[in-house]
């Protein structure tokens, strides 16, 4: 069953816990790297959520389907570093497409939260 068509293809599909949507990677647009897309399991055009410089190396849903989890929010992994960080990007992309996000960084914590203190719908913890 092919639900989308596209030369560039889709990778990284994941049903929404209520089923509704189907969300997927995908470098349509000519992009030479994937972003976010959502579609409805109703049919019509994917919507593109994300539109970032850096890659989408996977994604996941909170069991909820209200929330997208971020986990690994500075530049590289362990350093606090948010130097051109993709987070940067991708959290209020998310936000503005409607999305719920919960983010966590074991390293760049403190540092993260210090950027986004604008963005009320992050909840973040340290652990």
């Amino acid at each position: 069953l092919q639900l989308t068509h596209t030369p560039d293809g889709e990778s990284s599909p994941k049903w929404s816990p209520d089923g509704k949507y189907l969300s997927f990677l995908s470098s349509r647009t000519g992009l030479n790297h994937g972003q976010l897309w959502l579609m409805d399991r109703r049919g019509g055009e994917a919507r593109k959520l994300t539109d970032i410089k850096g890659e989408i190396g996977d994604y996941t849903w909170a069991p909820d389907g209200k929330r997208i989890a971020l986990l690994g929010l500075t530049f590289k992994p362990n350093t606090d570093d948010m130097r051109d960080a993709p987070s940067l990007a991708i959290i209020p992309a998310l936000q503005q497409a409607g999305a719920h996000i919960a983010a966590h960084d074991p390293i760049g914590m403190d540092q993260a939260q210090s950027l986004f203190t604008q963005a009320k719908s992050i909840g973040a913890k340290q652990g």
